[in-house]
């Protein structure tokens, strides 16, 4: 049960993180081809550019942490089964960073049935 726990989330994420990573790819080339004089600061967003989306990290009802994954909208597009809580914060976030280090570092592969 728990290899189907870990393996959903790791899917949920790889979702997230693959239509987070499309354009970073993009804007890389074309910086390439401007003078390194006209790059702007990695931080210095456009006013009408939107952030790709967010991790909320909240208590639930029973006074546990949860996270979920939003995309831009703010609509929810991840989050572990209800059975997978944490008593502190803490903990909550380290499966967050836990959970992006895996992302960062593996590439989707198909399972067959």
């Amino acid at each position: 049960m728990s290899k189907f726990v870990r393996s959903l989330t790791l899917l949920s994420a790889l979702a997230v993180m693959a239509a987070g990573t499309g354009t970073m790819a993009q804007d890389k080339k074309a910086d390439a081809k401007k003078p390194a004089d006209a790059k702007k600061p990695a931080d210095a967003k456009k006013p009408e550019e939107k952030a790709a989306g967010s991790i909320e990290v909240y208590k639930n009802d029973k006074g546990r942490w949860r996270y979920k994954i939003l995309n831009a909208e703010g609509k929810t597009i991840a989050m572990p089964l209800p059975q997978l809580n944490w008593e502190t914060k803490a903990d909550a976030e380290k499966a967050i960073t836990e959970l992006k280090t895996i992302l960062s570092t593996v590439k989707p592969t198909e399972v067959k049935e």
